[in-house]
């Protein structure tokens, strides 16, 4: 993710909450302005869901802060990797 705000003499970070459906879990993030050298993010969600059969996933992310017209934050790229497991012992 990307922060592009530049605003002049204002605090240009965002916090951003992400999730992945159907996991409950929420994640939060911060991304300073790209007034600084921490305009940049990487996000890495693990969920381990046991759903009997194929589903659809969805990733969901907004600023919490700032006017939604106003965030300027930008997911720049997604990679989901799905494994099916039939049948899974630990020992």
């Amino acid at each position: 993710m990307s922060n592009t705000a530049n605003f002049f003499g204002q605090d240009n970070h965002r916090f951003i909450t992400c999730q992945l459906t159907p996991a409950p879990e929420t994640y939060y993030l911060r991304i300073d302005g790209a007034d600084t050298d921490s305009s940049t993010a990487t996000l890495s969600i693990n969920a381990a869901l046991g759903l009997g059969q194929a589903t659809n996933a969805s990733l969901e992310c907004r600023a919490l802060d700032s006017g939604s017209d106003q965030s300027r934050v930008y997911v720049d790229s997604v990679r989901i990797n799905a494994l099916a497991v039939n049948n899974l012992q630990s020992q």
